[in-house]
């Protein structure tokens, strides 16, 4: 039993996968750093950070309806639904003063880097 489960590898779409969530965990990281240290304050009313959150929120939601044909679908609706929440966040601190604005960025970041946990823990477990 024990050998059978040493024999065992993650083959290369998994460990690609791995590396995608932990790249998200520390993308995450360096958001809620950045939002927490207040260093970095979102732009206010601009149209490019305006076009990214429209962009992560369309992202989530199409993944969330493509989801629908996976099994099991809760790691794919928990990747789509921390995109979509990322990309209302990222919308909502148009309307924030900067000072919530970056503790909003903070909590974005936090979102990402649960997000990267919780699949790296999927994506970790070996067949």
């Amino acid at each position: 039993m024990l050998a059978d489960s040493l024999n065992r590898m993650p083959n290369p779409t998994q460990l690609i996968r791995l590396f995608n969530e932990i790249l998200f965990v520390l993308l995450g990281i360096f958001i809620l750093v950045a939002g927490l240290s207040r260093r970095y304050v979102p732009p206010r009313r601009s149209a490019w950070w305006i076009i990214a959150g429209v962009a992560l929120l369309y992202w989530g939601l199409r993944l969330w309806v493509q989801s629908a044909r996976e099994r099991p679908r809760w790691p794919s609706g928990v990747r789509a639904g921390s995109l979509a929440l990322f990309g209302a966040i990222v919308i909502s601190t148009n309307w924030l003063p900067q000072s919530q604005g970056t503790l909003l960025l903070a909590a974005g970041g936090g979102v990402l880097a649960l997000r990267g946990l919780i699949g790296a823990a999927v994506f970790s477990r070996v067949p």
